[in-house]
C-alpha cells in the first residue's frame, strides 16, 4: 500500500531477499554473515540515495534477528541507519506472536506468504515441534523464540529512545483495517495519505489455533504456567 504512493519509495524486505539468496547458494555460518554486510549496505544507500534524488521517502523493512544473522549489534545497526540520513522508525509489533510462528511455518509450508482478495485461502495446518522450531534460519525451542521476540523488542525500544518512532500493533492497526495503519504512517512521515488506495491481500490465517496446529494439546502443555499460555486462547 506504501508502494503505491507517489511520494514514497518503498524497498520493502531488502534483507530477506538477499538472506534467501545466500542461503539457496549454501552459504552459512561465518561464511554467511560475511558475505551478506557489503550487499545489504550497498543496497540501502544506493536505493536510498535514488530516493533522495527524485524527493521521495525511501523506506524498507527489517526484522530484529537480521542484526544477528549479520552479526551487528542492534544499537551499531541503528546508529548506522541514522548516519545514512534515516530520521523516522516504524515498529510493527504483533502481541499474539504464537499466532506470528504459526502463520510463518504455514507459509514456509505451504509457499505463499501472501494472497490477492480474488484467491482462494486454502485451510493449512502444521505441526509445531516444541523443542526445535525451525524457523528464522535457525532451530531453537519454542519458548526459546517466545522469550527472544521480548528481548528483541525491548532492546528496540531502548535504541531507538529519543528518535522519532511510530509504534504499531497488528491487531490493533492492520488486522481488522489495514488503511488505518497506512494513514497513520504517512502522517508520520509528513505525506498526505492517499484518498483512493485499496487493500489488495487477504489475511490468510483467521482461524482458531486450536485448528491450525496439529498438536495443539501438546503446545498448550507445553506452554501451561508460562508467560506466553494466554495467546493459545485467540
Amino acid at each position: 500500500m506504501l508502494s503505491v504512493h507517489k511520494n514514497i519509495f518503498w524497498a520493502a524486505e531488502v534483507y530477506e531477499v538477499i538472506f534467501a539468496k545466500l542461503k539457496k547458494d549454501g552459504n552459512t555460518g561465518d561464511t554467511f554473515r560475511t558475505l551478506i554486510t557489503e550487499p545489504l549496505q550497498t543496497v540501502i544507500q544506493s536505493r536510498s540515495r535514488l530516493a533522495a534524488r527524485i524527493e521521495r521517502v525511501y523506506g524498507f523493512e527489517f526484522k530484529p534477528f537480521h542484526t544477528e544473522l549479520i552479526d551487528v549489534p542492534l544499537d551499531t545497526f541503528i546508529d548506522d541507519l541514522e548516519r545514512e540520513g534515516f530520521t523516522h522508525f516504524i515498529v510493527l509489533d504483533r502481541k499474539n506472536r504464537l499466532r506470528k510462528i504459526c502463520s510463518a511455518l504455514i507459509a514456509a509450508k505451504t509457499g505463499q506468504y501472501s494472497y490477492s482478495l480474488e484467491e482462494n485461502v486454502k485451510k493449512t495446518s502444521v505441526r509445531i515441534e516444541v523443542g526445535a522450531v525451525q524457523l528464522e534460519y535457525t532451530c531453537k525451542p519454542l519458548i526459546d523464540f517466545l522469550k527472544g521476540y521480548d528481548q528483541h523488542f525491548s532492546k528496540l525500544e531502548v535504541s531507538l529512545e529519543n528518535r522519532k518512532t511510530l509504534k504499531l500493533f497488528y491487531e490493533d492497526d492492520i488486522e481488522h483495517d489495514p488503511i488505518r495503519a497506512y494513514k497513520k504512517i504517512c502522517e508520520f512521515v509528513g505525506l498526505e495519505p492517499l484518498r483512493n488506495v485499496n487493500v489488495r491481500n487477504k489475511r490468510i490465517n483467521p482461524h482458531p489455533l486450536s485448528t491450525m496446529i496439529e498438536n495443539y494439546e501438546e503446545v498448550q502443555e507445553y506452554l501451561r504456567g508460562s508467560a506466553f499460555e494466554w495467546m493459545l486462547e485467540t
